[in-house]
């Protein structure tokens, strides 16, 4: 197993895992970065070099590599849910974001397929329970154990409270 401080060293450091992870602009890998530090050592070992996190927020439009979709599971970070300026880790903005990071990442640790891009009728998607058969709740305590437990709580239970639309959201 890698060396925790070599696991978690920042994405700054040219050749350290999350260097070669993210890829959502210098303002928002250290948010990913925060997001993964959730992450038991044990399962960010085994997955440090299958996953890529993406974000189209400092640019206007991305070409996926084909190494990064072929050798790796890609997950596009939506820029509406990326914690705006000035905030800090206690604002709910944030619990949401680090919520749906994790989120996402079960999703891909888990290999779940998508209902849009695999062809999956809704009858599919149920039966496999791929999706529907892991709750948000359930899905960020299989990642983190009993602290993604109390990490959800903070969250407002997830679906109670959706983030607002990009239109509703102030500018920074």
């Amino acid at each position: 197993m890698t060396v925790s401080s070599d696991l978690y060293r920042s994405w700054r450091s040219e050749g350290s895992y999350f260097s070669d992870m993210l890829d959502c602009g210098d303002r928002y890998n250290r948010w990913v970065e925060i997001a993964l530090e959730h992450v038991p050592p044990n399962i960010l070992d085994e997955y440090k070099e299958r996953l890529v996190y993406v974000s189209t927020a400092d640019r206007d439009g991305c070409r996926l590599a084909r190494k990064y979709c072929e050798e790796r599971e890609v997950i596009l970070v939506s820029e509406r849910i990326l914690p705006k300026k000035g905030v800090s880790l206690g604002d709910p903005d944030v619990r949401y974001f680090v919520f749906v990071i994790l989120h996402e990442t079960v999703h891909a640790i888990k290999r779940h397929q998508s209902p849009k891009f695999d062809s999956l009728s809704e009858s599919d998607n149920i039966s496999s329970g791929k999706r529907s058969g892991c709750p948000s709740t359930r899905v960020v305590q299989l990642l983190c154990g009993s602290s993604g437990k109390s990490l959800y709580a903070t969250i407002n239970n997830g679906r109670s409270k959706r983030r607002p639309s990009a239109k509703s959201r102030k500018d920074e």
